[in-house]
């Protein structure tokens, strides 16, 4: 993260399941670290939910 954005990640604990992370691992043999892009008003999983596209470019 830091090398490609500059900026060491703040790590940060959530809830939430995703089934074929279970699959990944046993297949792969090895263990899987998700990393969540976004920010707080992204409002994941409701109406108005939304990931713009400047998020998935470093800024200069």
């Amino acid at each position: 993260m830091k090398d490609t954005f500059g900026k060491d990640p703040i790590p940060t604990r959530g809830g939430g399941s995703i089934p074929i992370v279970a699959l990944f691992e046993k297949e792969l043999e090895t263990k899987t670290v998700l990393m969540g892009f976004g920010l707080d008003s992204d409002a994941i999983h409701s109406p108005n939910e939304h990931y713009g596209v400047f998020q998935l470019f470093p800024r200069d």
